[in-house]
């Protein structure tokens, strides 16, 4: 397959290293030229300039959601009849709205969204081993033939379980899976108390702060195109934390106990 990533971020850049040597002929695109350089050096992509969207298989769009829209806009009119056209945006009714204008109907666009990722932002963090077990999402709007043939592909990635969702179902799942913890880590971190106590923390400070060191820009666009699952979610975490500060004014031990052992066992059961 021909297959084409792009933007070489921290996402595309480990695709693009994910798939190299599974058998595939991968191209890449950056407005970074010089990471487009590096990457040819390397042996990871095989063009050094410009590519032929109508040569292209499979394009990955690896680029923030409205950047997505506007790339898939401009180009439409160049992509290969029958191409796989697939994103990694996180929000996926944003997504499949915003193109439904434009897309053409002798291509394949199939929305994803790799649960995939580590701390920090670029090509300089991206690495193939991020899709090792990782579960990716995949969502389509009608049926859908080649949907096979792009989970054979990720699938060359390492990934452990592919999930098949429509967009509604995907973006309130997400709401609770990736956007609460990462609202979490940063309100943590936004509490006026860190420079005080930043020499006595261990591991549970550092795991609850890891993806604290987040993409503003991209987490921005994320949190707001998808407002209100995002709103239900964290006043669903205000009525438990809500609880759990009665049971503390109350001095209930047994209901504390009972909250934390619920937590954990629902910890243990994934």
């Amino acid at each position: 397959m021909n297959i084409l990533v792009v933007g070489l971020g921290l996402i595309g850049g480990s695709i693009v290293k994910g798939l190299k040597n599974k058998g595939h002929k991968i191209y890449g695109h950056d407005i970074n030229k010089d990471v487009v350089e590096l990457c040819y050096k390397e042996n990871i992509i095989i063009n050094q300039g410009p590519v032929s969207l109508d040569q292209m298989d499979v394009v990955f769009v690896c680029l923030y959601p409205e950047k997505t829209i506007d790339y898939l806009k401009d180009h439409m009119h160049l992509f290969k009849k029958g191409a796989i056209i697939t994103d990694v945006v996180g929000l996926k009714e944003f997504m499949m709205t915003s193109i439904q204008d434009f897309i053409r109907e002798d291509v394949c666009f199939i929305g994803g969204h790799p649960m995939a990722g580590r701390e920090g932002s670029g090509f300089s963090q991206s690495t193939e081993s991020i899709f090792y077990g990782a579960n990716y999402l995949l969502v389509i709007d009608k049926a859908c033939e080649e949907v096979h043939l792009l989970k054979a592909i990720i699938s060359d990635l390492g990934c452990g379980h592919i999930e098949v969702l429509d967009a509604k179902s995907h973006d309130d799942i997400i709401a609770y899976t990736s956007h609460m913890p990462h609202i979490l880590s940063t309100a943590y971190m936004t509490c006026d108390r860190f420079e005080k106590t930043k020499h006595c923390v261990a591991g549970s400070f550092r795991d609850i702060t890891r993806v604290s060191d987040i993409n503003a820009g991209l987490w921005t666009e994320l949190i707001m195109d998808n407002r209100q699952p995002v709103l239900n979610e964290i006043n669903e975490f205000k009525k438990v934390l809500s609880e759990l500060e009665d049971h503390i004014i109350n001095k209930d031990h047994v209901a504390i106990s009972k909250f934390l052992e619920g937590a954990k066992l629902k910890k243990l059961s994934i």
